[in-house]
């Protein structure tokens, strides 16, 4: 027994002893006590000068010391930011480790960034705070744990992605493999980095990082001289991670990476589906897409006074129509007090004629014609000392023999997207002979001497004196015109206005414009619209809109501009087609493009001679063939470019990426399955000259002419499922291929020329005079256009003229040969004077008309000769 408790008391004195000299050297060489538990996460500290820093660790369930071991470093997203180390192992490579922690092979460390007001795109640069803390704590790992330093793995998504890719720009030697996802960096700085192993990876449908992104920097690294290895997913988004980091490939290529130049990106082609061209006129509004400054429009008093003849058809119905709270006055008769009160007033009337006019800063001045104004009171009561009278409706009509002028001078500016107006002040002026009162239907009366025809007649009287508080009463409605007013001025569709200036052949966006900017001057209005793009399936519409900021000129410089003139940003392609390309629409069977201009690839015998080996297959061979456009189209001014001709401008036109996606089968067999077979690429710019022609009648013609040559640069590449007996192409039967289908295209077509009508705003009509390419704006000049009378008979013709509000002018004697001609937007009525019976006619503006030899009457009768 003795023995045995000596036994135990010496082992237990080893055990202490061991544990004690366990500790010791944890202590001196800085390790933490904290258990090295396989298979699990740990979450430990690094200390430095800011303080203390949570981050974890993950241990293979086979982990041990006896062995050197693989160690992956995880750069997080922008979302994962904190203090509390554990976030970030939720999403990306922690999310794919947590659920594979019995079989994943590598120690990874995960450090988290605490800082939240950094840069995202810097937030894990080499050399930024975050990104050397990362780097000591995976020094501090390494003194820890048995870390293999020649097998280092970096990794990173998203802001990670951009992290990783600094890291390789700035620290190459550091590790032996950088995986980023999601990421981008600046391509001109990645050339010294050439022997660095990178597999980078990206969705295609990535809405918050381009796709572009990675290919600018993978094809910098090939430019250089580098092999890296790039894979993307054609239906994978931002979380692209979900796919890459379930992929048993992708850590096969860790444990041994290599410089190979591999390119994985499935095909764009999607054989027998049908293209998105068009959407349910009912299918809501949802917005996608949001561009501030995409439109500055200028309406100079010139032009404003123009548009103003619309007013009376543009202003809603029930703006002169209303009611007045009831009105309490006093008189006196034969010595005795009255109070009387005018109860259930309602007042109606018409708007003859409109003007505005801008006067000076923030003042616009409103002009409102009115005629056939009716004040009803609906019951009058007379209350005095033993005496009353109650009286029924009397009615007092206000410009029924002109129209009288309410002058509203208001502040335009703008709150939530709408135009306001604040009033500043009105006047309202109504002369004796423009005003009449009738008498009371009815008079009910009590008391001495209150006969019926005493209290008509005094009731009449002292309101034909009371013309001054009428005018009062008039003026207080005006709040309420204003109001509705400011309900009229709502977000229009200008989906109509692009079918005719949208320059490709797929879906074209529907559009809405609002407010942003107001401001006035003495001679005009200057306004600057956003724009909004709805989502094509509003069911995948991003939860906030994407946003874009066009540069564009100052409201101000519109200042001296007294017609109309429309600025469009230079850009506001790339965002539109931006939307269209995440939105994977940005696609067209060749067929489908008119004029037939890509026809021919998907002609066996044209594509045969740029890819051979289509040629095995034989002539018993559907293709099935889509142009896709990658990435956004752009907009610029090319070099030296200084045209001041106001008629003609000059622009370049870029496509940055677009692809000729083909797929294959067996002819005769409808039922066998499509297989993907190639894409040829293309990126295209060349410049182009826009003229502005006359058309027939008043309309306007765009045309386009290209000059020289397009430049294009091309490339092909197979199905990466696509075993080819021969990947040998001839690189200029597909430059040939671009260029003529190209030259084809825009020699015809949207490309080619596009007509353009007059623009309507209610009554008036404008028409299109001037075009001006002034980087980085296009400005449209609008212009009141001509009606035009002509005499093609022998004889003198005689006849009247007379606009929506005015009389009969003339009479307008016209000549054998000779013509008139009216700068007016409005609709004039036409009175004959030669002929009898008169005839009278509407004449629509920016039209033609012509006197010619009745085929019956043989008098001259006037025709439409408007084309």
């Amino acid at each position: 027994m003795m023995c045995l408790n000596e036994y135990v008391c010496q082992t237990r004195l080893r055990i202490s002893v061991f544990s004690f000299l366990t500790l010791l050297l944890l202590f001196v060489t800085g390790q933490s006590t904290q258990a090295q538990t396989p298979g699990d996460f740990q979450q430990r500290l690094f200390e430095d000068e800011d303080g203390q820093h949570k981050y974890s660790v993950f241990l293979p369930r086979k982990y041990s010391p006896a062995k050197k071991w693989p160690v992956i470093l995880f750069l997080h997203g922008a979302g994962e930011r904190g203090t509390d180390g554990r976030k970030h192992l939720n999403t990306g490579l922690g999310s794919y480790v947590q659920e594979n922690k019995s079989t994943f092979p590598f120690v990874v460390v995960f450090p988290q960034c605490s800082d939240k007001k950094v840069p995202i795109l810097s937030a894990w640069a080499a050399n930024s705070e975050n990104g050397e803390r990362a780097w000591k704590i995976l020094q501090e790992v390494e003194r820890n744990f048995s870390i293999d330093p020649e097998r280092r793995i970096l990794t990173g998504w998203s802001m990670g992605g951009y992290g990783v890719w600094d890291w390789v720009r700035n620290v190459p030697d550091r590790f032996a493999a950088f995986v980023p996802l999601s990421g981008g960096g600046d391509s001109e700085q990645i050339s010294g980095s050439k022997q660095a192993r990178v597999w980078a990876f990206h969705g295609r449908k990535d809405a918050l990082v381009p796709v572009s992104r990675s290919r600018e920097m993978v094809e910098a690294m090939k430019a250089s001289g580098g092999k890296p290895r790039y894979s993307e997913f054609a239906n994978a988004g931002h979380d692209v991670w979900k796919v890459v980091y379930a992929d048993e490939d992708l850590y096969k290529w860790m444990r041994n990476p290599v410089n190979d130049g591999h390119e994985f990106r499935d095909l764009m082609v999607r054989p027998g589906a049908t293209p998105v061209t068009r959407v349910d006129e009912n299918t809501p509004f949802i917005t996608d897409t949001e561009i501030s400054s995409a439109v500055h429009l200028r309406l100079g008093n010139e032009m404003l006074k123009a548009l103003s003849y619309s007013i009376p058809a543009r202003v809603p119905r029930n703006l002169l129509r209303g009611s007045i709270p009831n009105i309490s006055d006093y008189t006196t008769a034969e010595g005795r007090s009255f109070s009387v009160y005018f109860t259930n007033i309602t007042y109606s009337g018409k708007i003859r004629r409109g003007l505005v006019q801008a006067t000076s800063q923030n003042n616009v001045l409103l002009q409102l014609g009115l005629e056939d104004i009716n004040l009803l009171i609906g019951t009058t009561h007379v209350r005095g000392k033993r005496r009353s009278a109650t009286a029924g409706a009397i009615n007092v009509r206000i410009g029924h023999n002109r129209p009288v002028w309410l002058n509203i001078r208001v502040e335009p500016y703008v709150k939530n997207r709408q135009i306001r107006l604040r009033w500043i002040s009105s006047g309202f002026s109504i002369s004796r002979d423009n005003f009449s009162v009738s008498w009371p239907a009815g008079v009910s009366t009590r008391g001495l001497g209150m006969t019926r025809e005493r209290v008509s007649r005094g009731l009449v009287t002292g309101l034909y004196n009371s013309r001054g508080r009428i005018e009062n009463e008039v003026i207080s409605v005006v709040p309420t015109i204003i109001r509705k007013l400011e309900e009229n001025l709502q977000t229009q569709d200008v989906t109509t206005l692009v079918q005719d200036f949208w320059p490709l052949p797929v879906y074209r966006p529907r559009l809405k414009v609002w407010p942003e900017k107001i401001v006035t001057d003495e001679n005009g209005i200057s306004l600057a619209l956003g724009l909004s793009a709805a989502a094509i399936d509003p069911s995948r519409a991003p939860e906030k809109p994407y946003q874009y900021q066009l540069p564009m000129p100052e409201l101000t410089e519109f200042s001296d501009e007294s017609k109309l003139e429309v600025a469009v940003g230079a850009n506001i392609l790339e965002p539109l087609s931006a939307m269209l390309v995440r939105s994977d629409v940005a696609r067209v069977h060749v067929h489908d493009i008119p004029e037939g201009a890509f026809a021919r690839f998907a002609l066996r015998e044209e594509l045969s001679k740029a890819i051979p080996e289509l040629k095995r297959f034989g002539s018993d061979i559907e293709i099935w063939s889509e142009l896709v456009l990658t990435e956004p189209l752009r907009v610029t001014t090319p070099p030296g470019s200084d045209d001041t001709n106001e008629t003609a401008s000059r622009m370049r036109f870029v496509i940055p990426r677009a692809v000729i996606s083909l797929a294959i089968r067996p002819q005769e067999k409808e039922d066998a399955p499509w297989q993907h077979f190639a894409e040829l690429e293309a990126t295209l710019t060349q410049d182009v000259r826009v003229d502005l022609e006359d058309d027939e009648g008043a309309k306007r013609r765009f045309r386009m002419s290209w000059s020289g040559e397009p430049e294009i640069e091309t490339n092909v590449r197979f199905a990466p499922d696509f075993d080819a007996e021969s990947r040998k192409t001839n690189r200029k039967e597909i430059d040939r291929l671009f260029r003529e289908s190209w030259t084809a295209w825009t020699r015809t077509g949207a490309l080619a020329e596009t007509t353009v009508g007059h623009v309507d705003f209610g009554t008036s009509r404008l028409m299109l005079e001037k075009i001006h390419w002034n980087d980085p704006a296009f400005r449209l000049g609008f212009e009141v256009p001509s009606t035009v009378i002509r005499n093609r008979t022998d004889k003198i013709v005689a006849y009247k003229i007379k606009g929506p509000n005015s009389i009969f002018g003339g009479p307008y004697k016209l000549g054998p040969g000779e013509e008139h001609e009216f700068e007016v937007p409005y609709t004039m009525t036409y009175r004959g004077l030669t002929a009898t019976p008169r005839r009278q006619y509407q004449l629509a503006p920016a039209s033609e008309f012509e006197f010619r030899v009745g085929r019956k009457s043989g008098r001259p009768e006037l025709y439409n000769a408007s084309p």
